[in-house]
């Protein structure tokens, strides 16, 4: 019984990964992309090492001997719900600084190309007025 509960909790951290790979593949936007990667990817390890956790007290032989490794295993978890937001805030913000933000999107909701005329999304930096 245990080892179909802990089946099911890794094919759902499996499935957060392949919702974030397909998020890369389909959506616009840089900034969506790095979205889809940064919540799938953390959500997905989560969810997968916690599996790993749980087959480990299931199959061990006492659960004081499992301990160590359900500390490791929630730090790894801790570790990484924190540090991966975090490189995806960077990567995004350096993106933002360098890019000058996200790409403009017309009325028909398709990204511009880079021959149409510029959409304006931001006010102009010298104060308005003419």
């Amino acid at each position: 019984m245990i080892f179909w509960s802990v089946a099911a909790v890794m094919a759902f951290g499996v499935f957060l990964h392949a919702v974030a790979t397909l998020g890369v593949i389909r959506l616009p936007d840089f900034y969506t992309r790095m979205h889809a990667v940064g919540m799938g990817d953390t959500l997905g390890i989560g969810v997968v090492l916690a599996a790993v956790a749980i087959a480990h007290v299931a199959t061990a032989d006492s659960l004081v001997a499992s301990i160590p490794i359900v500390v490791k295993l929630l730090l790894i978890i801790a570790f990484y719900f924190i540090a991966n937001p975090t490189a995806t805030h960077a990567v995004a913000r350096a993106a933002f600084t360098t890019r000058g933000g996200p790409d403009p999107i017309t009325t028909e909701g398709r990204i511009q190309s880079a021959g149409d005329a510029p959409v304006s999304t931001r006010p102009e930096a010298g104060g308005g007025g003419s």
